[in-house]
């Protein structure tokens, strides 16, 4: 099954699942991704209850997108024209102001050494595509409650 006839099977499911995961409700979210279908699905699955979502289809555009806003949570694709999202990643990870962003990888490749490879450069989560649509929301909503629990933990 594909992603766009696994999203029209369950899209009630998903918006009531959004209705209920308040941890996503005032999510910045980045999706960096060059396909552009995927992105649109992407925007489908979370819809309205973000309080935005962009998208950058080269990690060039990311990393001006990222200048000009921090998101709270970065979906990042392995395989992009200009680069692999590792470099991304890394590079987040460098910078003090840019460390906590939660980062979801989102690849075709599916071997558990691009995963692992994936998640020990900084990665927090790792979704080979293609992905059940509730699987990424129910992933993402994850991390965003976890990063929100450290948060009220420091405070």
């Amino acid at each position: 099954m594909n992603l766009a006839t696994a999203l029209t099977g369950i899209r009630p499911t998903i918006q009531s699942k959004f209705l209920r995961e308040s941890a996503l409700r005032d999510a910045f979210v980045l999706v960096v991704e060059d396909d552009r279908k995927l992105v649109g699905q992407i925007q489908d699955i979370f819809g309205p209850q973000v309080l935005a979502l962009e998208a950058a289809g080269t990690l060039f555009e990311a990393r001006r997108m990222i200048e000009g806003h921090l998101p709270g949570l970065v979906l990042l694709d392995r395989d992009l024209p200009d680069g692999d999202g590792i470099e991304l990643c890394s590079e987040l990870r460098a910078i003090d102001r840019c460390s906590g962003i939660p980062i979801l990888f989102m690849s075709k490749l599916k071997e558990a050494e691009e995963c692992v490879r994936s998640l020990r450069a900084g990665g927090d989560d790792y979704l080979p595509k293609p992905f059940h649509p509730e699987e990424l929301f129910v992933r993402a909503g994850a991390l965003l409650r976890r990063i929100r629990r450290l948060e009220r933990l420091r405070a």
